[in-house]
């Protein structure tokens, strides 16, 4: 055992692995679960803060409280600097990102019985797309997270990098290997040159012949499905008065994972009511009140994410029930649906994945494997673009939460040993 782990912070979910006698393994962090979404739940009637899916659970039973899902999302942006309302005090964003880490370090020191020193953590290739300065930014904000939560030697890896290490464990052959990593936040893409001899040089850095990504992921597709699918229902794209459409900001950040508590201070309460006299529908505007008083905006965004999967695997129509609003009020999802709401999206990920191919000097004819890792690589639409797009390529697809932090851990231990 060594002191060091590899920790992929994930915009959804989260995990952390550990070398243990040169091999990585992925710590228990959730009753037999290695991964844990990434949300905190500040519980107000026992003034505790519950984490992962204690946190969702407490949420969604109803305790008092402020949930919040997706810190990750907040690096690079105007929020990271700012502070947020809990239980009446303010609380920084990056101390919530800290309080998350903190927690992960110590379920996994208490399973490995070890304490963990050195961090090396995973990164999308942009936190910010086209700014240089606040990616650094962004990074430098993750690493005082990472060191508040009590690392004292904190590093960083590309994401899709640390997914290839873990692939090339298993490899019996050298090969040129297409990295595509979709999580929740990002779409990552590393061309790599892999192998079981090279697996063992100690400088890789001949063998990465491009690193690209965009900031496009599995929460993106969520707020997209939200804005055509459930938010109608509460007035977007309603006609207001005077033949205009209702304001829209608001529709999206109750879209937003990490946006929606924002929606809940009395100021942005206040804001929301005097938007009535924009609506030529009062009822629709009742809806949206009653979605902000009550605290449904994650809960709803959860059922969005559920449908998303259902309806991507095939299903003819996937409900999302808003009867905590009106009784028998619901949106449906279609099969069809999420890939046509969806294109511009899947759009810019394809364009995104072929630039790095091409940055690398390579044709797609040179890709020998598809190496698919993170969450939003199940959606059938997806894998089905990126075989059309690489039809001589063969697909493997790698542990979709697992893969990275194995990986990252793969690289601590190099380092510490």
């Amino acid at each position: 055992m060594t002191t060091a782990c590899g920790i992929d912070f994930g915009t959804s979910n989260s995990a952390i692995a550990v070398p243990i006698g040169g091999e990585p393994a992925l710590v228990d962090q959730e009753h037999g679960r290695a991964t844990i979404p990434t949300a905190l739940f500040f519980d107000a009637e026992t003034n505790h803060v519950r984490f992962g899916r204690h946190a969702i659970r407490n949420y969604v039973e109803g305790t008092e409280g402020r949930l919040m899902r997706g810190p990750k999302s907040i690096l690079g942006s105007a929020l990271v600097d700012e502070t947020t309302l809990v239980q009446g005090s303010a609380i920084s964003y990056k101390d919530v990102i800290a309080a998350f880490l903190r927690h992960i370090k110590t379920v996994a020191e208490n399973d490995t019985n070890c304490p963990l020193d050195v961090a090396v953590i995973g990164r999308p290739v942009f936190f910010v797309d086209g700014d240089a300065e606040r990616d650094l930014a962004a990074q430098r904000t993750l690493e005082a997270c990472a060191r508040s939560a009590g690392f004292a030697d904190v590093q960083f890896e590309f994401e899709p990098i640390a997914a290839a290490l873990d692939f090339e464990t298993g490899l019996t052959r050298e090969q040129i290997t297409l990295v595509i990593d979709i999580g929740g936040g990002t779409s990552d893409f590393s061309v790599v040159r892999l192998g079981p001899g090279r697996a063992r040089e100690a400088s890789r850095t001949n063998d990465i012949l491009a690193n690209l990504g965009v900031h496009v992921g599995g929460t993106d597709f969520d707020q997209q499905l939200s804005l055509n699918c459930v938010m109608p229902l509460l007035g977007y794209k309603s006609p207001g008065l005077g033949g205009l459409t209702v304001p829209a900001s608001v529709y999206f950040d109750l879209s937003t994972w990490h946006r929606i508590n924002l929606l809940h201070s009395s100021k942005s309460l206040h804001e929301v009511k005097a938007m009535q006299t924009f609506y030529a529908d009062m009822s629709l505007h009742g809806r949206l009140m009653k979605v902000l008083t009550k605290r449904l905006g994650h809960l709803f965004l959860g059922r969005v994410e559920e449908a998303k999967i259902v309806a991507a695997e095939g299903a003819c129509e996937a409900g999302i029930s808003l009867d905590e609003v009106e009784p028998g009020l619901a949106a449906a999802v279609a099969s069809a649906v999420p890939e046509n709401v969806l294109a511009d999206s899947y759009d810019r990920i394809m364009e995104t994945a072929k630039r790095a191919v091409g940055l690398a000097g390579l044709t797609g004819e040179r890709i020998g494997t598809l190496y698919f890792t993170g969450g939003s690589t199940a959606l059938p639409a997806l894998r089905r673009r990126f075989r059309s797009a690489f039809p001589d390529s063969a697909p493997v697809f790698g542990d979709p939460f697992g893969s990275v932090a194995k990986g990252l851990a793969l690289k601590a231990s190099r380092t510490v040993g």
